[in-house]
C-alpha cells in the first residue's frame, strides 16, 4: 500500500501547540478595542464578523462524468440537508447558508456578547460539522473543507469578504477528505460568544481536542473521534468502520487510474489502518467481529 505522507504545512500555519499555548498565556490579557477613526462615514453596507465554512465534495467532476443528472441531483440533496443549520441555529443565530455547484458556505455571524445570548460557537460549530461529516460518509458522500474566522458580507446575490478568502485558500490546502481547521479559530477562545463563559480555556480546549487531530502541523476534524464519542453503542462504532472500509474500497476500485483521486482514499485507507489497529482485540471480539475483517 502506498504509504501517505504528512502534508507539509502552509506558511500561515504555526504549530497547533504554539496556538494553544499563545491563547493559554494570553487568556488573563483584555482584547484590545477597535478605535473608529474620525470622519469615516457610517453605512449599512459593511463586513461583519464571522466563523465561515467552505466545502466541497471530492472528485465533484468525476460524478457528473459518470452519473446523470438525477442521481447528481440526488447527491448534492444530501449534501445541503446534512450540512444546513437546524432549527435552532436558524432561531437564535445570524447564520448564512450559500450553495452553489458542489460548493458550500456555511457562516455563524458572531454576535455581541449578551449575559444570555448563544455562546460556545467554536465548539458547536466544530460539532456541527463533524456529525454532518459522519452522516456524509454514511450516505456515501465524501467531502473536505475549512473553517476559520474573519470579516464577511453576505447578503441575497452577494457574499464576499477576507475571511471567505481565507478559508477558500484554506480549503484548497486540505488536499484529503478532511476539514481543516485555521488555528486562528482556536485563539478566538480567549473571550465568549467564542468560548462558553462558564468554561475555562483550558475546559474548553479539552473539549475541542476530542474533536480534532493533527496531521503533520495541520489540525482537522477527525470523524474516529466523533463516532468513538458520540455513539450510542458499541455497534454503532463498527457498522461506522464497516461503511468507512467499503467507501473506501468503492472509491479505490471505481477510481483505478486516476492518481489524484486515488491518493485522497489512500489517506483515508491509511487513517481507516489505524483507528482499527488501535482497537483493543478483545473488545473487537467481544462485539462480534474480527479485526482482519474491518481492514480496507
Amino acid at each position: 500500500m502506498e504509504k501517505v505522507g504528512a502534508l507539509p504545512a502552509p506558511d500561515f500555519h504555526k504549530r497547533v501547540a504554539d496556538v494553544l499555548r499563545e491563547v493559554l498565556d494570553s487568556s488573563t490579557q483584555e482584547p484590545q478595542k477597535k478605535s473608529r477613526r474620525i470622519g469615516l462615514p457610517r453605512r449599512r453596507t459593511q463586513y461583519r464578523r464571522a466563523i465561515i465554512t467552505f466545502i466541497d465534495i471530492l472528485g465533484f467532476k468525476n460524478v457528473i462524468q459518470d452519473h446523470n443528472c438525477a442521481e447528481v441531483h440526488h447527491l448534492l440533496d444530501q449534501f445541503r440537508k446534512e450540512l444546513a443549520p437546524d432549527e435552532f441555529d436558524s432561531e437564535y443565530l445570524s447564520l448564512r447558508f450559500v450553495r452553489f455547484s458542489d460548493c458550500l458556505v456555511r457562516a455563524i455571524f458572531v454576535p455581541v456578547d449578551e449575559p444570555n445570548g448563544p455562546d460556545g460557537l467554536v465548539f458547536w460549530e466544530l460539532y456541527g460539522l463533524l456529525l454532518a461529516q459522519m452522516n456524509l460518509i454514511w450516505r456515501g458522500v465524501v467531502v473536505r473543507g475549512a473553517i476559520t474566522v474573519g470579516d464577511l458580507y453576505c447578503e441575497p446575490g452577494a457574499i464576499f469578504g477576507p475571511g471567505l478568502v481565507r478559508a477558500y485558500e484554506l480549503e484548497g490546502q486540505a488536499l484529503y477528505p478532511r476539514i481543516l481547521v485555521d488555528p486562528n479559530l482556536l485563539k478566538e477562545l480567549r473571550t465568549a460568544p467564542f468560548r462558553a463563559r462558564d468554561h475555562g480555556i483550558r475546559e474548553e480546549l479539552r473539549y475541542i481536542m476530542n474533536l480534532i487531530s493533527v496531521d503533520g502541523e495541520v489540525p482537522y476534524l477527525d470523524y474516529f473521534k466523533g463516532i468513538t464519542s458520540n455513539k450510542d453503542d458499541d455497534q454503532q462504532l463498527f457498522d461506522f468502520v464497516e461503511r468507512h472500509r467499503d467507501l473506501v474500497q468503492k472509491g479505490l476500485k471505481e477510481n483505478k487510474g486516476k492518481s489524484a483521486i486515488i491518493r485522497k482514499y489512500r489517506w483515508m485507507e491509511q487513517r481507516h489502518r489505524e483507528f482499527v489497529r488501535a482497537l483493543p482485540d478483545k473488545f473487537v471480539h467481544v462485539c462480534g467481529h474480527k479485526k482482519r475483517d474491518l481492514y480496507v
